[in-house]
């Protein structure tokens, strides 16, 4: 509920096009902060 309320407020400003690279940026550390964690047991 706070998502949908709060998302159509961030893209009607000028922060919408700033919202899909941060978002991107964001989903691309998570990946690579898992990965890093992850392949030292992949490693064991």
């Amino acid at each position: 509920l706070l998502v949908t309320s709060v998302l159509p407020a961030l893209l009607s400003g000028a922060f919408g096009c700033e919202f899909p690279i941060i978002s991107f940026l964001l989903a691309w550390t998570e990946t690579w902060f898992l990965d890093f964690k992850v392949s030292p047991r992949v490693a064991e």
